[in-house]
């Protein structure tokens, strides 16, 4: 069967049984479909022809997409099959009811509460991923689902890597664009690393700057780098610094540290980070919220030193009075 056959509702693409279009992007287009074997619907992504035309990137891929189906944790995307038809090459995967983070970001400003749950459960799927070698290279809000639920599931693993070579510049579509003969910049725009925009050797830490974005979004509602092109983009990741967000001071010290340009001063995991993101919350459910207990001691103070002035005044006023 060829790719455009999957378009039409009640075909077929191995044993599953294509129902309706979920969803379309530059990696591809999700369907939701229906296993007869095992009565249950999935989600199928179909890879689009351009991006399989070079087999060592497709299988590189592959492996990448196998290993991720290994993983089980509750933050990670479930992947049940790798498989192909004719010249369609497809991904089989749960099927999540809920909503992106970009639709969920475009929704509204999040609380701090729901930024630091969101954070701290995107940080251990990918630390689950790294643990089992797995670099993500686009983690993004389009990559990332938050269920009706509340878990966060993120989503595509290696796709990135698979568009080496593809396609042009888009501040939201996966990038892939041949630098020199020997460096290719894999990622998307707003979201990689410095590492990533130069072209250079990436790992792990990457995806901890790609979540320092993310973070700074579900605070600021504005993206932590944007310029008026992906080049200027990619600029200003590597030699700027985005404006300080206006929330607690320890949650403006764990967005920075992911942001910071070089990969050896960023956390050097995300369990780690994970830690301080769950800590904070702690801090916040056993006194509120990081940063306001201050001003509310302040508040205090300031309103103790205020009735002390108005007491010294008065006594002083009667005992005028008394002299009289």
């Amino acid at each position: 069967m060829s790719s455009l056959a999957a378009d039409f509702p009640g075909r077929t693409l191995g044993r599953y049984r294509i129902d309706s279009l979920i969803g379309a992007g530059g990696m591809g287009r999700v369907y939701r479909a229906f296993d007869p074997t095992l009565g249950r619907h999935v989600a199928i992504k179909i890879l689009p022809p351009e991006l399989i035309h070079d087999r060592e990137p497709l299988e590189r891929f592959i492996r990448e997409a196998r290993t991720a189906s290994a993983l089980n944790h509750p933050n990670v995307v479930t992947i049940y099959e790798i498989g192909s038809e004719g010249e369609s090459h497809f991904i089989a995967m749960e099927l999540l009811d809920g909503e992106t983070l970009r639709d969920r970001i475009s929704g509204g400003k999040l609380d701090l509460k729901q930024t630091i749950d969101i954070g701290a459960q995107i940080a251990d799927g990918i630390a689950t991923a790294h643990a089992a070698g797995i670099v993500h290279r686009d983690l993004k809000p389009e990559n990332v689902i938050v269920t009706s639920s509340g878990f966060v599931k993120v989503l595509d693993f290696g796709l990135a890597k698979l568009r080496a070579g593809v396609g042009q510049m888009s501040e939201d579509e996966p990038t892939a664009v041949q630098l020199t003969a020997s460096a290719v910049v894999l990622g998307t725009a707003g979201y990689m690393s410095p590492e990533q925009a130069q072209g250079k050797a990436t790992d792990h830490r990457s995806d901890i700057f790609s979540l320092g974005c993310i973070l700074y979004e579900l605070v600021t509602q504005h993206r932590a780098f944007r310029g008026e092109s992906s080049v200027e983009t990619l600029h200003k990741i590597i030699h700027e610094e985005p404006p300080a967000p206006n929330t607690s001071i320890e949650l403006q010290r764990i967005i920075r540290k992911c942001l910071v340009k070089n990969p050896n001063e960023r956390y050097q995991s995300a369990k780690d980070l994970a830690i301080d993101l769950r800590n904070l919350r702690s801090g916040f459910e056993s006194h509120g919220l990081p940063g306001t207990r201050n001003i509310w001691v302040v508040a205090l103070l300031v309103v103790l030193i205020i009735a002390g002035i108005v007491t010294s005044l008065t006594s002083s006023l009667l005992s005028e009075w008394l002299m009289l």
